[in-house]
């Protein structure tokens, strides 16, 4: 009789090391969880090329905190930045409750819309309250250091590891982004100025790409036709909640796809809250997602091409395929890094 794999137990305070690269690692403490949400995490800075201990690594100074699936990660043996822990040590008392969190809903054009999010404890048992506070397009400076409430998967979090990012990383992106936006306008104004108005073309071009595709449609690819009417779904909803575009939203409706197309775990149940402000915004994005998944998972066993975990993923995160409105699936999901084919 086989024996049954040993889960690995979590506490808090337990202090885990990633394997960022061959010889290179990486640390972070389990300070808090919520249900809902996940483990939360301060990462420390830096990366080593040797194994610290925990009385060096507890004196590195905090680079950011997000939220991890810990259970799901510390359990993976495929995960290809293995977690381990490798001891205890006390939680900082700044970290035995939540920090303000801040969220945010892009606009484009470097452009958003900023939201903190307050989790009060309701009892010992582990539940919270949410309180909401909606801002304007502009963060108040003192909530730049905040972090950002979302859940990361260990590539992203290896990523932002590598880069330095602290918790307002996103808030300096977003700035980089309006500055490339303005300087796009201008320099596109500037071109309008100098060039001469151009002369009515008789000839007829090619079509392109996007132009053939939409013409034949995509009942020739029975994938993408799931993922453009799930991209559809997702508009319709978006027009009434538009908190779909939450950070944390988008990665709990990313973790979902992953889980249950990615990795086809046939098992796999959708959560119920995918952190929208509300259960009706909750209960159409789930009904989205079920109802894309039981498709996918019934395409995936028949389709040649939906046969490895590299190709279903890189063929979901394919940004030809677009709802009505040109939607793309980054919008909704976020994009994770593709994976060799090979």
């Amino acid at each position: 009789m086989a024996k049954r794999k040993k889960k690995t137990i979590l506490r808090l305070g337990d202090i885990i090391e990633m394997v960022v690269s061959g010889s290179s690692f990486a640390y972070f403490q389990y300070v808090n969880k919520l249900e809902k949400f996940g483990h939360f995490i301060r990462v420390f800075r830096g990366t080593y090329n040797t194994r610290q201990n925990i009385d060096n690594i507890i004196k590195f100074d905090d680079l950011f905190q997000t939220f991890l699936n810990l259970e799901y990660d510390l359990n993976n043996k495929s995960d290809p930045h293995p977690l381990t822990i490798i001891g205890n040590a006390p939680i900082p008392e700044q970290y035995r409750n939540f920090p303000v969190f801040k969220s945010d809903i892009p606009l484009g054009n470097g452009e958003a819309r900023w939201f903190l999010v307050y989790l009060n404890k309701e009892n010992e048992g582990g539940e919270y309250s949410k309180k909401v506070i909606k801002l304007d397009n502009t963060l108040p400076d003192e909530y730049h250091n905040c972090p950002t409430k979302g859940i990361m998967f260990t590539p992203l979090l290896c990523e932002r590891i590598l880069a330095g990012a602290t918790n307002s990383y996103d808030v300096h992106l977003y700035e980089k982004l309006k500055i490339q936006a303005e300087e796009e306008a201008k320099q596109a104004s500037m071109k309008e100025k100098s060039e001469p108005n151009e002369r009515v073309s008789t000839n007829i071009s090619a079509p392109s790409v996007q132009q053939t595709r939409a013409f034949i449609g995509t009942e020739f690819n029975p994938l993408e036709k799931a993922i453009k009417k799930l991209l559809n779904k997702l508009d319709s909803i978006a027009e009434k909640y538009e908190d779909i575009f939450d950070t944390f939203v988008r990665e709990e409706m990313f973790s979902a796809i992953y889980h249950g197309f990615v990795l086809l775990e046939h098992d796999y149940k959708l959560p119920e809250s995918f952190g929208m402000f509300s259960k009706a915004g909750n209960k159409r994005v789930f009904t989205a997602l079920s109802d894309f998944i039981k498709d996918v998972q019934i395409l995936a066993k028949r389709e040649e091409s939906l046969q490895t975990i590299p190709k279903r993923l890189n063929s979901f995160q394919d940004d030809r395929i677009q709802s009505k409105n040109g939607i793309t699936y980054d919008e909704y999901f976020g994009e994770m890094e593709k994976l060799d084919e090979k």
